[in-house]
């Protein structure tokens, strides 16, 4: 007798692939995944201060010290996309501007930027089965350190995942934008 998908359960399924393929149960297997934390790349727009406090995306927290030299958030201009270009936010005397950031979402910038608005750029940590790609900057990395990004108005020509490490790895094109 042959059942229609509708007519079984999803444990009845896994059950049947699980029997018919002999694998470990697939079900723990789905669990261990969801249960898993992925860190992602995100970001919140601020348009006026030089101070304030930001939440994660929800069911996330603040992953502190993801680039070198204990950097916990970066600025970036918005591009016309209104998304980061990743491209330093700096002053009026081009002089770039520095963030800091904490566990508990409270954010500073080093000064007031020539223009509003900016991104705060940072990383946060969530369950697999939480996180909701749109509350991401395509770049997931798990368990991966964020390299120093470069001073200066650079334009990024590629993003990729390394995948002998695991790590993000943004290449720029070496003449500075002017």
């Amino acid at each position: 007798m042959t059942k229609h998908i509708s007519e079984m359960t999803v444990d009845k399924i896994l059950k049947v692939v699980e029997s018919r393929l002999g694998l470990f149960p697939l079900r723990e297997r789905i669990t261990v995944l969801e249960e898993s934390y992925v860190k992602a790349i995100w970001y919140e727009e601020i348009s006026e201060g030089t101070s304030g406090k930001i939440t994660p995306p929800e069911g996330g927290m603040f992953v502190l010290d993801q680039w070198e030299e204990g950097v916990d958030a970066v600025t970036s201009k918005l591009g016309s996309d209104d998304l980061p270009n990743f491209e330093s936010a700096a002053t009026s005397e081009e002089d770039i501007i520095t963030a800091t950031l904490d566990v508990n979402g409270n954010w500073t910038i080093s000064d007031t930027p020539s223009s509003y608005p900016i991104a705060l750029v940072f990383v946060y940590e969530i369950k697999r089965s939480d996180y909701d790609p749109t509350k991401s900057l395509e770049q997931i990395q798990e368990g991966a350190i964020i390299s120093t990004p470069p001073s200066g108005h650079l334009l990024v020509t590629n993003i990729y995942v390394n995948a002998n490490n695991g790590k993000l790895v943004v290449e720029y094109d070496d003449a500075p934008v002017t």
